[in-house]
């Protein structure tokens, strides 16, 4: 039993830990925002400070998924989901670079780039959370059954059990009836 809770319990953290990716990775994406409506270098400085707190966060979150992870696609789907936040970073801070040199042409193709490794991002973190809840709620159901019978053999065990006297199958009635008169029987 506390093998399926530990095992529910395991994989619901992993689906928390790629929430919290998403959203950093999210956070990436409005530094990449950020970057693009500064005015100033310090508001550019700003903005890339942010992205490299958002894409720490993202890769720490992945990192923890990653280690408490056992299912071979999800262990596959965050690995991708690593590379694909170290490529929106490096795009990123060439997109600061074309930013500060006013290259337009190349900052609207680095915008398409980037969407593009966002919206290939997103599908995989939001799998890789349905994929850990799944697993979550077949183990806590598991759990459940397992819990249950445990439960039912125990209060059988009780009932058969008198107190006073300590026979098996004793009738006399009392308060005594249904507590546990020595261990139950392994």
């Amino acid at each position: 039993m506390t093998d399926a809770i530990t095992a529910a319990r395991v994989q619901l953290e992993t689906s928390r830990d790629l929430v919290d990716a998403k959203a950093s990775v999210r956070g990436m994406q409005t530094a990449t925002g950020d970057m693009r409506l500064a005015q100033s270098t310090v508001e550019m400085e700003a903005a890339r400070a942010s992205l490299e707190a958002r894409k720490k966060s993202a890769l720490k979150y992945l990192e923890l998924a990653l280690s408490s992870q056992v299912v071979k696609d999800n262990k596959q789907r965050i690995a991708t989901i690593q590379k694909l936040v170290g490529e929106y970073y490096q795009s990123a801070v060439t997109l600061e670079q074309s930013l500060l040199a006013k290259s337009h042409d190349q900052t609207a193709a680095l915008v398409k780039q980037m969407q593009k490794l966002a919206d290939d991002m997103a599908p995989l973190i939001d799998d890789g959370v349905e994929v850990s809840k799944s697993i979550a709620g077949k183990a806590a159901r598991r759990g459940k059954r397992h819990s249950k019978s445990q439960l039912s053999s125990i209060t059988a065990w009780q009932q058969r059990w008198c107190f006073s006297c300590s026979d098996r199958q004793c009738s006399e009635p009392g308060p005594w009836r249904g507590r546990l008169a020595v261990s139950p029987p392994a």
